[in-house]
């Protein structure tokens, strides 16, 4: 019985060259190269557009506060409310500053390791 398995019609069964299988591997490590260098690119450049707001609305807060040293005891109250709406929208900048910075460092740690792991592979380059 084995014997008709193996005198069938089917083609016989072949892999790919090892140069072949090179090649799909390094496109696949590519593909992930790429993947991390475009998330990386989105992740600076909206860093660069957020740190440009957060320094705006820093210098707009400073103009508003005033420098005299009872400014805040005789400011209006829709002033008050004005600059603690500023302040609020301060911090939440900041804190996602933090965020992206942190997604950066960690992006740029994964650029290193895929070139570690996969060193036949240029994937700076990419």
């Amino acid at each position: 019985m084995l014997g008709q398995v193996f005198r069938g019609r089917a083609a016989p069964f072949r892999t790919r060259s090892p140069d072949r299988d090179r090649q799909s591997d390094s496109a696949n490590v590519v593909l992930v190269a790429k993947a991390i260098n475009e998330a990386l690119r989105a992740a600076e450049a909206e860093r660069a557009g957020l740190a440009r707001r957060v320094a705006d609305v820093l210098s707009r807060a400073a103009v508003s506060v005033g420098n005299d040293v009872d400014e805040y005891v005789d400011r209006d109250d829709t002033d008050t409310s004005h600059l603690n709406n500023m302040d609020a929208e301060i911090q939440s900048g900041q804190n996602r500053l933090k965020q992206l910075d942190h997604n950066i460092a960690q992006f740029e740690a994964l650029k290193t390791e895929l070139g570690l792991k996969f060193p036949d592979v240029i994937v700076e380059a990419v």
